[in-house]
């Protein structure tokens, strides 16, 4: 099993994709959205509330990437930045490659931003989190294709 990681500016724009994702045949419950826990205080109850809770999202994206994956790459620092900046966070935990294929896909597709063009900005501002690269075949303008957790 893997995990397929995209963010989206607009909690709308990942509905979509969420909502493509399950035409597409992927099931509703292998498909988890996460916002920074900010946006849940100002009123936006948009949180997927089947997702994983160990420490808001911080814990999420520890649940996915594993720490050979984090101190190789510095992704779940990155998405966990740009959820803090108010991007939504889309997980599909895909079956197998072929669905794996196809979420990165329909993410990409569906205009997941580039997180690591993001990340080198942030970094010039003074963020000092790690500017994130591509380590996966299907990772491509920010999506990422991950091994799950055994």
């Amino acid at each position: 099993m893997q995990a397929v990681i995209g963010a989206f500016d607009q909690r709308a724009d990942a509905q979509r994709a969420l909502d493509r994702l399950v035409e597409a045949g992927i099931a509703r419950s292998d498909i988890h959205l996460e916002q920074h826990e900010a946006e849940l205080a100002s009123g936006n109850r948009g949180l997927d509330e089947s997702a994983p809770r160990r420490k808001g999202i911080a814990g999420f994206l520890a649940s996915i990437f594993t720490s050979e994956d984090q101190a190789n790459t510095g992704h779940a620092h990155t998405y966990e930045e740009a959820a803090r900046r108010g991007s939504t966070v889309l997980v599909v935990h895909a079956r197998d490659e072929r669905q794996a294929e196809l979420a990165a896909s329909v993410l990409h597709e569906s205009d997941a931003v580039d997180v690591d063009e993001r990340s080198r900005q942030w970094a010039a501002e003074g963020w000092s989190g790690s500017a994130a690269g591509g380590s996966h075949p299907l990772d491509r303008g920010g999506v990422r294709v991950l091994p799950r957790r055994p």
